[in-house]
């Protein structure tokens, strides 16, 4: 009949066979198996003795004459009721349904007051009553796959909630651990160093940042979540929160920012067995609660910079347990993009400011660099940094590869060992590829003539006739510098294209203003007083006029240019 294809009757099936199967369960199977023999429920050996064991009581009880309460379990186990499900039909509903297939009123209410729907079906055998049996059995087949479908798509939505209660719990479990760490530095650690002459304001401002703000601002945000506490945790409506604080979170950025350098000194000052670590270790040991007594300050400076990407998984879970349907939904889908928008944004002007330090480092650092040749002119980026060998013939020369988005910058080492851990960037400038004439070529084997030298390491970059070729540590270190160069070369083209039609586009809006310029003068030349060889005689062609009156003109619109506009 074709009412059992398809996966998501699979899927229905796997609920109405799983392992805890119930009495109704088992009742609906029975009533499947029974009309439907030739459809393979596929059930496990483990399975079909529970629905024995299940058949079997229930017999034993119909045998005790325990019909009543037997009655009263069915009524309690059926969840969903629906009216074609002969099963539960009186002798009224029987009859109704046979004269609604066009059975005589007598006939109907004779045989429906004689047998039970289901005696019906299992006994009746004349030809005039196939067509109605057949509908019957369709009807309840259908009836019991609605039934397990509901079931299902109800266990799944509880399941939901209870993930989305338990999701919602740990955000608020993990906020108040959160502000007790940072209330910890705060009150036994940054309030109390201001005091001591250990450390100078700079250092102070450098370790700590603006924690104190990001305190102030995560504590009101535990007020406003933990305000929701109650029982029923999956209703908390706690998407619009974050929808509330989430842009303050931008704030952010400056401590992530800030935190490479402050983990720098803190790790310099352990080196060193600088007296701050011995102070705080100590404060922290007295005053401390006792999960937090042996914490390293690092442990604690870090708790900031790992929040927001947790706030991103935390939301993420919370968005995959909350229905549609929820009222909720819409503003969790909110909050997790609001959050995600902030954590790039402070992403990104993390890796900006390492990006400037360390072009910065290498300004200062790479020796004989062109003199007007500055690394950081405020529109360069730093793509990517490498190593690899510049091919010469049979030369092989270690070199440091510098990507910007605009050129490529080669630098020999000044020591050797350029595959070594060891080795210490001390950097000479040797060349700089420009992207815009860079392109691609093939590398053939006579151009390498130098020993231990594999071509299918080998890049070849063309710099309009002039070759270079580098040769790299592997083949996927190749590939991936061959993805790196194209993707910029791309990218500086497109920036190039746009920059040529931009300057198209103000020459030509700049010659249309010269062009009305002239006109509107031409006119007030034409309309003035000041006329010479009768004017409009000549027309209104500005190749017409006389050499003093094209001078005079001519003036006039210069010193008309040359005015400071208002």
């Amino acid at each position: 009949m074709g009412i059992f294809e398809g996966e998501e009757y699979e899927q229905v099936v796997l609920e109405l066979t799983k392992e805890e199967i119930a009495v109704s369960t088992v009742n609906d199977l029975i009533a499947i198996a029974k009309h439907f023999d030739e459809f393979d429920l596929k059930l496990s050996e483990e399975q079909k003795k529970k629905i024995l064991a299940a058949i079997n009581e229930r017999t034993i009880k119909e045998k005790k004459g325990d019909k009543k309460e037997e009655s009263k379990k069915r009524l309690e186990r059926i969840q969903y009721k629906y009216l074609m499900d002969y099963r539960n039909w009186t002798a009224l509903m029987f009859a109704q349904f046979l004269m609604y297939n066009k059975i005589n009123k007598k006939k109907a209410f004779f045989l429906a007051t004689d047998i039970s729907p289901t005696e019906f079906i299992e006994k009746e055998e004349e030809e005039e009553w196939v067509p109605i049996k057949e509908k019957m059995k369709k009807e309840l087949a259908s009836t019991i796959i609605t039934r397990a479908a509901r079931k299902l798509g109800r266990e799944r939505i509880n399941t939901q909630m209870n993930k989305r209660a338990n999701t919602i719990k740990e955000i608020i479990s993990t906020e108040e651990s959160y502000i007790e760490q940072l209330n910890t530095v705060i009150k036994f650690v940054l309030n109390p160093i201001k005091k001591e002459s250990i450390l100078s304001s700079e250092q102070i401002k450098l370790i700590f940042s603006d924690i104190t703000t990001i305190y102030s601002v995560n504590e009101q945000f535990l007020k406003l979540i933990k305000s929701f506490e109650c029982q029923d945790y999956a209703n908390v409506l706690i998407g619009q929160i974050f929808n509330q604080m989430g842009p303050l979170f931008k704030m952010y950025a400056d401590y992530c920012m800030n935190y490479h350098e402050s983990d720098i000194l803190i790790r310099q000052m352990e080196a060193e067995h600088h007296p701050f670590i011995s102070w705080y270790s100590k404060q922290v040991f007295d005053n401390a609660s006792p999960q937090y007594k042996k914490f390293k300050i690092s442990a604690f400076l870090i708790t900031p910079v790992q929040r927001l990407p947790r706030y991103k998984l935390l939301l993420a879970d919370l968005l995959k347990y909350t229905p549609a349907c929820h009222p909720d939904h819409e503003n969790v889908k909110q909050a997790l993009k609001l959050i995600t928008e902030v954590t790039i944004t402070v992403n990104n002007n993390t890796k900006k400011r390492e990006m400037f330090e360390k072009m910065k480092e290498y300004q200062m650092s790479i020796t004989n660099l062109p003199e007007d040749f500055k690394i950081n002119n405020g529109s360069r980026e730093l793509l990517a940094e490498g190593k690899a060998l510049e091919i010469k013939k049979k030369n092989a020369k270690p070199m440091a590869l510098i990507l910007f988005n605009d050129l490529l910058m080669v630098c020999e080492y000044i020591e050797k060992g350029v595959f070594t851990k060891t080795q210490k960037k001390k950097l000479c400038f040797n060349n700089t590829l420009k992207l815009l004439d860079m392109s691609f070529a093939e590398v053939k084997e006579n151009e390498i003539e130098a020993k231990g030298i594999q071509v299918e390491m080998c890049l070849v970059l063309m710099i309009s006739k002039q070759k270079f070729i580098f040769s790299f540590i592997s083949i996927e270190e190749k590939e991936k510098w061959y993805e790196y160069l194209s993707n910029a070369i791309e990218k500086e083209k497109i920036k190039q294209q746009q920059f040529e039609a931009r300057a198209k586009t103000a020459a030509m809006e700049k010659a249309e203003m010269a062009r009305n310029l002239i006109q509107n003068k031409f006119n007030t030349f034409n309309a003035g007083s000041m006329k010479t060889r009768r004017w409009k005689d000549r027309g209104a062609s500005v190749a017409s006029m006389s050499f003093a009156e094209k001078y005079r003109m001519a003036e006039e619109i210069k010193n008309s240019l040359e005015a400071p506009s208002e």
